[in-house]
């Protein structure tokens, strides 16, 4: 493998973490603002 492709993949597999991290951050304050 080439050190570019697993640049990539690193920046790949970085931006999908805050992907989900911002996907878990904006359930968890709805799930704030829906609670009674």
């Amino acid at each position: 493998m080439s050190l570019t492709s697993y640049k990539e993949l690193l920046v790949y597999q970085k931006s999908k973490q805050l992907t989900v991290d911002i996907i878990q951050h904006f359930s968890n304050l709805f799930a704030l603002k829906v609670r009674p």
